[in-house]
């Protein structure tokens, strides 16, 4: 897999994790506590806010700024989804569901690749066969 498609698969898995949470953010708008809270946030708000920051870190040319970036969105994403995904394990919250499957599972999934594909670059540039990070 070379650089370019590191980033379409990036893309593609970032702007499909924003339009999924938009979608929980609107039914968390009109029908209320559709999405567990966090600290008292709808948990959805929290993801998307994390997609977004990946979404803009694929833009930022600057590395250590764009790690940072990416990082931030992705790593904090992450963390969500873990605890909410373990607290639907446990029976201790509800997630919400697509075709039966709870979201907090497929965020977590998303997260992880999303987590994977930028440490794949980071190796792959050390080694030379890919140059620089997402957005150089």
């Amino acid at each position: 897999m070379n650089k370019d498609s590191f980033i379409i698969t990036q893309l593609i898995l970032t702007l499909s994790g924003i339009l999924a949470t938009l979608w929980l953010v609107g039914n968390d708008m009109v029908q209320g506590d559709y999405c567990p809270k966090l600290f008292g946030i709808p948990a959805c708000y929290l993801v998307l806010a994390a997609f977004l920051l990946v979404l803009l870190s694929l833009f930022i040319r600057h590395r250590l700024i764009n790690r940072i970036v990416y990082g931030l969105g992705a790593g904090s994403g992450l963390v969500i989804a873990i605890w909410f995904s373990g607290n639907q394990i446990l029976g201790l919250d509800e997630c919400p569901k697509w075709f039966g499957l709870p979201l907090c599972y497929l965020s977590l999934l998303t997260f992880a690749a999303l987590i994977w594909l930028k440490l794949h670059i980071s190796v792959k540039k050390r080694d030379g066969s890919i140059l620089g990070s997402f957005a150089e």
